[in-house]
């Protein structure tokens, strides 16, 4: 650029000089031949001069200004290229933009797109970036894509040169999508490798085994419950096979049907009927829950007319009485005149000990406990007949459900025998499953006597 306005002003120099040098002559001639003519030839020569001078001054400044505008567009082009190469990590030349490869001229597609982003000269980096994507020259490739594999993005000279298609080997994917009723899914491919490449087999498709979403169910179930419904014990899926969807129910409505009562607790039998039957009523009844069934609330018995003297009343609150021993009962149905309990030839200072027990008949079944306690012999306990007539530190009852009382023990024994001391025999009746072994009465007649057995010397003799 610089030599090029050198020769131009070189040659205007050489122009000037020959010029001067011409008139010069021509007036030095017109001095000699002509004095008059020579002095307007001087005038003229003088003007030339100073016109010669001012031609000089702007061609410089022409010259200067052509070289500055020169220099810009050289520092432009040269930001513009460095940009590229920087941000893009290449070494290309001028050719990136110019048909020319040292620059300037006419500019190629890729120069011309560049150029054509308004804000290309302020900042040519973004500039850069907004036509990355656009088309090359080269068919199916992006302009960023030939600058990646280091090829000139609008082609290189008079030549383009394109990159050779490769196919591609390697793929990334989606996930699988769901499963079709065809037995297929599929997937999208993400990225291929290497750069650039194109077709290759992608594996977008595979077989799989389709299991359809459950819409009802069928249910096993448990014992339909007292609130209509039935627990759920096991279900399976509509349609066969299914898997999800629907979730299925724990319980199901149902019509709940009590079971037959088939066991039972029972009070005690009532009196017997001058119908001769008797009854008693159901305490507890099972399985839970339960109704209806065949409790044995009554029953056949053989109906005793009460004596024509009277039956002894039923006692409704706790009565004692105690009387002397006697050797046999004393029946009465007043029972503050009864003495129910005989104690053999011991109550009249005899030698041997038998018990008899005696009851007149009752208004309805009685239960008897009869208990004796000896304080020579055990003074903490008092020991009760059970039905077999052992004996027993329990309560327990030794008749139950009588309406009167003969028997006897039949014990017959020997007072030398017994260990001496004062014995206590205990008789007591309370209506039919009112007291129980518990102990816990409130309603009964309760007899009480007592005889003693003196100690004897070795001779026999008693020690009084």
């Amino acid at each position: 650029m610089f030599s090029k306005v050198a020769k131009i002003h070189a040659k205007c120099r050489a122009a000037n000089h020959s010029l001067l040098s011409s008139a010069s002559k021509l007036n030095r001639f017109y001095v000699k031949t002509s004095p008059p003519l020579a002095g307007n030839i001087a005038h003229i020569l003088g003007k030339f001069r100073e016109v010669k001078m001012k031609k000089i001054i702007l061609s410089t400044l022409l010259i200067v200004a052509i070289v500055a505008v020169s220099m810009s567009s050289a520092f432009a082009y040269g930001s513009y290229l460095t940009t590229f190469n920087t941000k893009y990590g290449t070494s290309m030349d001028c050719g990136v933009c110019h048909n020319a490869t040292g620059g300037g001229g006419a500019r190629n597609p890729y120069g011309t797109a560049f150029e054509g982003v308004s804000t290309h000269a302020s900042n040519p980096g973004p500039a850069f970036d907004t036509i990355a994507s656009s088309a090359s020259v080269c068919s199916g490739y992006t302009y960023l894509a030939m600058i990646n594999m280091g090829l000139y993005p609008g082609g290189h000279g008079t030549s383009i040169v394109c990159p050779t298609a490769t196919t591609c080997n390697s793929f990334t994917y989606s996930a699988w999508g769901a499963c079709q009723p065809d037995g297929t899914q599929s997937r999208s491919v993400l990225t291929s490798s290497p750069s650039g490449c194109t077709g290759g087999s992608p594996a977008t498709t595979q077989s799989c085994s389709y299991t359809q979403a459950c819409t009802s169910y069928t249910y096993t179930l448990g014992a339909c419950q007292s609130n209509n419904t039935a627990p759920v014990v096991s279900y399976v899926g509509i349609p066969s096979g299914c898997s999800g969807g629907a979730t299925p129910a724990t319980t199901q409505p149902c019509t709940y049907n009590a079971p037959t009562c088939n066991s039972f607790t029972y009070s005690a039998w009532d009196a017997c009927q001058s119908d001769g039957t008797q009854s008693r009523s159901v305490l507890t009844s099972s399985p839970s829950g339960c109704t209806g069934g065949s409790p044995v609330i009554s029953q056949t018995c053989t109906y005793v007319p009460p004596p024509t003297g009277g039956v002894t009343p039923l006692p409704t609150s706790g009565q004692t009485f105690t009387y002397k021993a006697v050797a046999a009962p004393v029946l009465s149905t007043d029972p503050s005149q009864a003495e129910p309990i005989g104690v053999g030839a011991v109550a009249t200072g005899g030698s041997t000990f038998d018990i008899t027990l005696g009851l007149d008949q009752f208004a309805g079944p009685v239960d008897v406990f009869f208990a004796v306690y000896a304080s020579s012999v055990d003074p903490r306990h008092v020991y009760f007949f059970g039905s077999d007539n052992s004996l027993s530190t329990s309560r327990v009852v030794w008749r139950t459900t009588v309406r009167d009382l003969s028997d006897a023990l039949a014990l017959n024994v020997p007072l030398s025998a017994l260990p001496a001391g004062q014995y206590t025999l205990i008789l007591q009746v309370s209506p039919s499953g009112a007291a129980g072994d518990d102990g816990d009465d409130s309603s009964y007649y309760r007899w009480v006597t007592s005889f003693s057995i003196k100690a004897t010397n070795s001779d026999g003799r008693s020690d009084d």
